[in-house]
């Protein structure tokens, strides 16, 4: 969750309550107080001004919609949804219909084509750049075809949504390891070595999604390649 003077803004938005996923039973029909969550954080889904899904896996943007009678809608009517475009066309054709995608089977039926009906989608170009002149969507392709990371700076200090880019800490030490999750390996790899470098150098704080513990923290160069610590 981001919070500016006058915005509200989440990031990603998890796997989503009631969802069909008999191929990846970790997800499959959740029930989590998501929603409660949220607004004991003081944020109630209609006051949320955007959702941005940094790539649109089914962990990463199921919360999107929920379960209405009977119908799925949008969690969050009264927000723009950013997404990246080479990854809402990506997952709406038959050429992501491989086994890679196998675990997030059904996630565009029902996270994103109804976000698309409503009207409620702003796309990122594969190029990336500038949204609401304080974020920079950043092209990190290869653990998903349009993936992107995204920064925010504010009182001269960054922090980076890295979404899946680093499913653990250590692939820090070690970025040449993919994860079986990971679709298009090299560019994999080439974006964690671009993002490692670019955190060592602006000394960004990075906020990760599957680390244990905070999932925060530094990248730090090392004299043969890089290290984390955690805050």
């Amino acid at each position: 969750m981001v919070r500016t003077p006058d915005r509200l803004i989440l990031v990603d938005t998890g796997s989503g309550n009631d969802k069909e996923r008999p191929r990846n039973p970790i997800f499959h029909r959740q029930a989590i107080p998501f929603i409660e969550r949220l607004r004991a954080v003081g944020v109630d889904p209609d006051e949320v001004d955007f959702v941005f899904n940094t790539h649109l896996h089914v962990d990463h943007s199921g919360w999107n919609t929920c379960l209405e009678n009977g119908k799925w809608v949008p969690t969050f009517p009264n927000a723009r949804y950013v997404f990246p475009r080479a990854e809402c066309e990506y997952y709406a054709s038959p050429a992501s219909h491989n086994d890679a995608n196998t675990p997030s089977s059904g996630v565009y039926e029902d996270s994103i084509a109804p976000v698309l009906d409503a009207g409620l989608v702003d796309f990122i170009e594969p190029t990336g750049g500038r949204y609401l002149d304080l974020f920079d969507f950043i092209p990190t392709s290869g653990h998903s075809i349009g993936h992107m990371s995204i920064a925010v700076t504010s009182g001269g200090e960054t922090a980076v949504f890295g979404g899946d880019i680093l499913h653990s800490p250590v692939q820090v030490r070690y970025p040449d390891l993919n994860t079986v999750f990971c679709e298009f390996h090299d560019q994999a790899q080439a974006s964690r070595y671009q993002m490692l470098t670019r955190l060592a150098e602006i000394r960004a704080l990075y906020l990760a999604t599957h680390f244990p513990a905070s999932s925060a923290g530094y990248v730090a160069r090392t004299q043969d390649g890089f290290s984390w610590t955690y805050i």
